[in-house]
């Protein structure tokens, strides 16, 4: 879990009594915080946003980049980083590129549409 900024945080226990169930350690605080059910750290529900409020982090994708010779159009080919090594050929039509390594951040709508 991350908070909205980002910053790590550490959950110990979801099974919490009362209108706070979810009691963890945000960034590097010593001292336990507790957040509602819906992951609001803010006391009423009209509370605007706090740095803490809780997200799931990113994943992370490791993709390579492949080159294949014989296109004309010269397009690449990206393979996720779970089916094949970091600098490994496919086959000898391929050249290796390189490698993108980032969060999955699911398009913006706007993007879709194109």
């Amino acid at each position: 879990m991350v908070g909205r900024d980002g910053e790590p945080v550490e959950i110990i226990s979801v099974k919490g009594r009362g209108k706070y169930p979810v009691v963890g350690y945000a960034g590097s605080n010593k001292t336990p915080q507790s957040w509602q059910d819906n992951g609001r750290s803010g006391i009423l529900a009209e509370s605007p946003p706090d740095r803490w409020d809780l997200f799931f982090a990113p994943k992370v994708e490791v993709v390579h980049v492949y080159h294949f010779r014989d296109d004309p159009a010269g397009r690449f080919t990206l393979v996720s980083g779970a089916k094949i090594k970091s600098g490994a050929q496919m086959n000898a039509n391929y050249t290796y590129i390189g490698t993108i390594t980032g969060p999955i951040v699911p398009p913006e709508k706007s993007e879709v549409a194109k």
